[in-house]
């Protein structure tokens, strides 16, 4: 079956080549500026698609080969996803993960040092959530609550210190509150995410991903194949797969 590039429609342009016939001489190129994305009917469908969560370092082709015994298929699932930029948008397999690490953050040092600090779930007597977890917070954050029921009616510190925590002097950009003397001032309910805690996190969130189900792979590839298609009524045209563009060595 073929890949995404040969539904790609031509674009006659004249030839570059330096041993060329003649100045009229053209090349057929792939109009690499046509693209299609989902129909909204379709992707609004909620069961026309199955959620999945990327595994390790499988690539789009290994995971099309996986789901639809065809690695031709990659291009679907790219589709499905509004994926354009590849190197970007899909997960980093480990071994270039740890060269992005390095070419950003240049030490291993650096690696572990905090990205930010967030909260930890704080909740009250009766279970209801106070404090959510992974909100972004200075290191020192603290806040008070009321406890009322029955048992106690008692105002609540999310740092469980009664003096509450120290003022900040100064906050660094990464959210570490300091002291005076440059101590860094913490929260232990307050949780500081590594440098590479965070980009795990990052890169990990592409792996939520959704997938069509088999039954709709010919649906895709007959509108992409509609959507590739010129409009023969334009002069431009030469036939449905190919347009031309105009002589620029011609002079009127």
């Amino acid at each position: 079956m073929a890949g995404y590039f040969s539904y790609l429609p031509n674009i006659r342009y004249l030839s570059r080549s330096l041993d060329r016939n003649s100045i009229d001489e053209t090349s057929d190129v792939k109009n690499l500026f046509r693209r299609a994305r989902i129909r909204e009917d379709q992707s609004n469908v909620v069961y026309a698609f199955n959620e999945y969560y990327i595994p390790g370092n499988i690539r789009p082709d290994q995971l099309a080969e996986q789901v639809y015994n065809n690695s031709n298929y990659d291009w679907i699932i790219l589709m499905a996803n509004n994926i354009i930029d590849i190197r970007n948008e899909w997960p980093m397999d480990d071994v270039t993960f740890q060269k992005y690490l390095l070419a950003k953050y240049k030490k291993q040092s650096e690696i572990a040092s905090v990205h930010h600090y967030e909260t930890t779930e704080q909740l009250d007597d009766f279970s209801r959530v106070v404090v959510p977890a992974g909100l972004i917070v200075d290191s020192n954050f603290d806040m008070s609550y009321l406890e009322r029921n029955l048992d106690r009616q008692i105002e609540i510190s999310y740092s469980n210190i009664n003096s509450g925590v120290p003022e900040a002097t100064t906050v660094d950009d990464n959210g570490s509150a300091r002291d005076s003397n440059g101590n860094i001032i913490e929260n232990l309910r307050v949780k500081a995410i590594t440098n590479y805690e965070y980009e795990t996190n990052v890169n990990d969130l592409k792996r939520n991903i959704i997938l069509p189900k088999k039954e709709y792979i010919a649906t895709f590839i007959s509108d992409l194949d509609k959507i590739m298609t010129y409009d023969t009524r334009s002069s431009e045209t030469i036939d449905s797969r190919t347009k031309s563009v105009s002589n620029s060595r011609l002079t009127g």
